[in-house]
C-alpha cells in the first residue's frame, strides 16, 4: 500500500529547496484569474513578427497571453507577450529561457515553438502552437477517474519527457498538474498524448524534478488499491531523499512496468476489441441462463449464439456508419 494520508499530504505541501547550482532565474509568477485581467497590462501590439494579435486568453502579473494567428498562413497561435515595464527584465528573461528550453530539447511532448524574440516596442514575446486539451490539474480537481493503465500511460509520457530534458541540461523547475496537458490524439497509445508547459521557466535541478515528478505520481494514484507493488515501490524511492533516483532511471522503470503490465490488459485502453466483447457477451448471457433453474441447456445456446450475434450486427452496422 501507499503511504498514509497523511504522510501523502505532508509530501504534497512540502516545499521543495533550490538544489545546488540551480540556475539564478526569478520565481515564476502569482497567475491572475481571467483573460479580462490582460486590461491590467498595455495594450499589446497589432501585430508580433508574422502574427496577428486577435482576442486576450489569461495574464498573470507582467505577462499576457493571446490567441492570434499566421498573418498570412491563417493559422491560429498563442501569442504570450511581455510588455515592457518596470519589472519587464525578469519576465522576460523567463520568456526568452522557457523558448530556449523548447528549442534545445525539441521533444514531441513539448508545445511547437514559432517564434521569440522582441519587438521595437521593447515587449518580449514568445509564439507557440495552441495546445487544446485540458490541464491535469483541471481533471483532478474535478475528481474526474483515470484507470491505472492511464496513470501509468501518463507518468510515462512525462518521464520520458523529462528524461530528454535533463539528457540536454535542461530542467523544470515548477512541475506540476497545472503544468501538464493530456491531448487527444489517436496517434499516441491510449489516445492522450501529454504536453509538458513552462519548460525551463524556473530555477530548479534534476532532483528537484525528480521529487515534483513523485509528487504528482503520488496525486494520480491517490488512494487506490490497484497499484501494483513495483510502482509503489518506484513512488516510495523517488519521494525519499537517500534513493531519489535519476528522471532517466525512473523512466526505465516505468517503461519496463507498462510492458511487464501489459498482457495483463485488453488491446484497448477503456474498450474491448469487437471479437473479445462478442466472446463476453456470449459468455455473460450463457452464465446468466445456466443460473436459472429448469433451463434447457440447448435452450442456453441458442440464446448465447443469438446474444452474439446481435452484438456483432450492431458492431458492423456502427463501422458502416
Amino acid at each position: 500500500m501507499l503511504p498514509r494520508a497523511r504522510s501523502q499530504a505532508a509530501m504534497l505541501t512540502t516545499p521543495l529547496a533550490p538544489a545546488a547550482g540551480a540556475p539564478d532565474l526569478p520565481p515564476p509568477p502569482r497567475s491572475m484569474a481571467t483573460g479580462s485581467d490582460c486590461s491590467l497590462l498595455p495594450a499589446p501590439p497589432p501585430r508580433i513578427g508574422a502574427f496577428t494579435v486577435l482576442e486576450p486568453i489569461s495574464a498573470q502579473e507582467d505577462e499576457a497571453t493571446y490567441l492570434g494567428e499566421h498573418t498570412y498562413l491563417g493559422n491560429q497561435v498563442h501569442i504570450r507577450i511581455v510588455p515592457p515595464g518596470p519589472r519587464a527584465h525578469m519576465a522576460a528573461r523567463r520568456l526568452l529561457a522557457e523558448a530556449t528550453a523548447i528549442q534545445r530539447v525539441a521533444h514531441p511532448g513539448l508545445p511547437v515553438l514559432l517564434d521569440a524574440g522582441s519587438d521595437p516596442e521593447g515587449s518580449t514575446y514568445l509564439v507557440t502552437e495552441v495546445v487544446g486539451g485540458a490541464a491535469l490539474s483541471t481533471l483532478l480537481d474535478r475528481g474526474v477517474h483515470l484507470s491505472l493503465r492511464q496513470v501509468i500511460d501518463i507518468a510515462g509520457q512525462l518521464a520520458a519527457i523529462l528524461t530528454a530534458a535533463h539528457a540536454r541540461g535542461v530542467c523544470h523547475g515548477a512541475l506540476a498538474p497545472g503544468a501538464v496537458r493530456l491531448v487527444g490524439d489517436p496517434a499516441v497509445p491510449g489516445g492522450q498524448r501529454v504536453v509538458l508547459l513552462g519548460l525551463g521557466a524556473a530555477a530548479g535541478a534534476p532532483a528537484d524534478d525528480v521529487v515534483a515528478f513523485g509528487r504528482l505520481l503520488l496525486q494520480l494514484l491517490g488512494a487506490r488499491a490497484d497499484a501494483p507493488p513495483w510502482l509503489e515501490d518506484l513512488v516510495r524511492d523517488v519521494l525519499r531523499p537517500a534513493t531519489t533516483p535519476a528522471m532517466e532511471e525512473v523512466n526505465r522503470q516505468l517503461a519496463a512496468g507498462a510492458a511487464r503490465a501489459e498482457s495483463a490488459w485488453p488491446a484497448a485502453a477503456d474498450a474491448l476489441p469487437a471479437a473479445a466483447f462478442a466472446r463476453h457477451a456470449t459468455a455473460a448471457a450463457a452464465a446468466h441462463a445456466t443460473r436459472r433453474r429448469g433451463v434447457d441447456p440447448m435452450a442456453v445456446i441458442v440464446f448465447a449464439i443469438v446474444c452474439a450475434s446481435l452484438v456483432l450486427l450492431l458492431l458492423a452496422a456502427h463501422k458502416t456508419l
